[in-house]
């Protein structure tokens, strides 16, 4: 895959969380606080726990783009064993492995608020941004720091995997939503 076909596909996931998140907007914040029938998080604990992870994603991420030297060339996106195997692990799917979160990244119900919800479109935009600044540089090159102490990976495998936990994550808030309705 080329650098900008992962860079335009990440935009469109992103665009997509953000259109989700501006949708939610109109929706009473009851119903937003309502944890679904069969227990778990409510919408707006999925959209905390993900603003918890997007804090960290979008200001390393950020820096290593800006940071970064341009490239004038398409490369080839060469996302390395753990990258695909974080990033293939995000994906929602049928029968997907139920992840523990760490502590640090587990909202309560009674810690969300309205708030947390203009915080998540304001990180969808910034990480608009970034996906617009990384279309300059080498994506396999610059290596971030992740959420696990002592791992990185390379710029696109981060982005991608911050962005694919966001759809997993959103599909989890429809799912809720969808319980209520």
């Amino acid at each position: 895959m080329k650098q900008s076909a992962l860079i335009e596909e990440l935009i469109t996931k992103t665009e997509a969380h953000l259109a989700f998140a501006r949708s939610l907007t109109a929706e009473k914040q009851d119903l937003l606080k309502k944890p679904p029938p069969s227990g778990g998080w409510n919408v707006l604990q999925c959209l905390e726990h993900m603003n918890r992870y997007d804090r960290f994603y979008i200001d390393e991420c950020g820096q290593k783009a800006t940071q970064a030297k341009n490239v004038s060339a398409d490369k080839v996106f060469k996302p390395g064993w753990l990258g695909k195997l974080f990033t293939k692990m995000m994906l929602p799917k049928k029968n997907m492995l139920k992840m523990k979160t760490f502590p640090d990244k587990n909202p309560k119900a009674g810690e969300v608020d309205e708030r947390v919800l203009q915080i998540f479109i304001k990180q969808q935009k910034e990480w608009l941004s970034v996906l617009e600044e990384a279309k300059q540089v080498d994506l396999n090159k610059n290596r971030c720091n992740i959420t696990l102490p002592l791992l990185s990976m390379n710029l696109g495998s981060s982005m991608r995997f911050d962005i694919y936990h966001n759809e997993r994550h959103v599909a989890q808030a429809k799912r809720c939503l969808e319980t209520h309705r």
